[in-house]
């Protein structure tokens, strides 16, 4: 099924990113999930291959691959594989190391506090307990560093663990101010892992020797999301107390930030779109929309099924994003 675009009414004008009025159609679909499992969807995450169509979304015990492909009267989004955590999925990172078409790879964070690495391939199936914290589990990420897979996570333990897949061993652990909600890489910056705490706090830490190289404070909390946009990796972001905050980093100068309030009440929501040629961002929440902001004069608001919205993820390298709020998943394709 598809749905027009809901237009809204200008809420901001900055000098940079702008919200504003936008009324022409927009293509979303309903991506179905099954009914039976009696599951919610409680995280989803497109995956980093280009061109793959792949994304895995996360429920109360499993989590399910499907793939995005384009038919004769719009698009279908058949399952790849299921994967069996046992616990509730918080959060999923892909291995973006690796050719898809060789084997799949991806780490999952459970309401268990376990960290789980599973490997599928034609040749391959296997699930890893790579390691654990002491509470709830916010985010995990795959990267590769000196030939080494390295998996990280952040916890309200207020903990960053980074762990060597091959070894099974736990190479650093980061403590912070308060709990960690995002940790992000950056093809462009591989010595560096981007660190947002609940407190406001955004710190970029060498992955050579594990310590802070520099810390941004957002003026609210608590901090939800933060996010590093992959292809201009001089913007960083976050939605904190209800608004969301952008850091332009330039060397030799001080930091530019912009903030403003979202469209949402209490957005939890901050990801940033790698295929447009400016850097754009969502935001979403407590309600049924997710509001586009970019720096030129083209921004949307969509309005999805959920009445509340806890995940989104955008395609790689694609102009279209995914949204969930518990039973539906929506797939947006937005023009830019």
């Amino acid at each position: 099924k598809m749905w027009e675009e809901t237009a809204t009414e200008d809420v901001m004008n900055l000098d940079g990113f702008t919200p504003t009025h936008r009324s022409n159609r927009s293509s979303l679909f309903d991506c179905p999930v099954p009914k039976s499992n009696n599951s919610e969807v409680t995280v989803l995450k497109c995956s980093p291959y280009e061109n793959s169509g792949l994304f895995a979304y996360g429920g109360n015990s499993h989590v399910t691959i499907k793939m995005k492909k384009e038919i004769d009267d719009g698009l279908e989004f058949p399952d790849v594989m299921e994967l069996y955590v046992g616990s509730r999925v918080n959060c999923i990172g892909w291995d973006g190391t690796r050719d898809y078409r060789d084997s799949v790879r991806l780490a999952v964070g459970s309401g268990d506090k376990k960290l789980n690495f599973f490997v599928h391939s034609s040749t391959e199936e296997k699930q890893e307990l790579i390691g654990t914290h002491k509470n709830y589990i916010n985010d995990v990420l795959i990267l590769n560093h000196n030939n080494n897979t390295i998996l990280g996570s952040v916890s309200d333990d207020q903990t960053c663990k980074l762990f060597n897949v091959e070894t099974q061993s736990l190479l650093a652990e980061i403590k912070l101010n308060s709990p960690g909600m995002s940790l992000i890489s950056n093809e462009f910056n591989p010595d560096q892992v981007l660190i947002g705490e609940k407190n406001g706090t955004l710190s970029f830490v060498d992955l050579r020797n594990f310590e802070t190289i520099s810390t941004f404070r957002s003026t609210n909390y608590p901090l939800l999301e933060a996010d590093w946009c992959q292809s201009k990796p001089e913007y960083i972001g976050c939605v904190s107390g209800g608004d969301w905050f952008v850091w332009q980093l330039s060397p030799g100068y001080i930091p530019h930030l912009q903030h403003g309030t979202t469209n949402t009440p209490r957005a939890k929501v901050f990801k940033w779109c790698n295929k447009s040629a400016y850097p754009m961002f969502a935001t979403a929440g407590n309600g049924e929309e997710v509001s586009i902001l970019t720096r030129v004069n083209t921004p949307y608001t969509y309005r999805t099924r959920s009445h509340h919205i806890e995940s989104l993820s955008w395609f790689q390298n694609e102009s279209c994003f995914i949204a969930t709020g518990g039973k539906n998943i929506d797939y947006c394709l937005i023009s830019v």
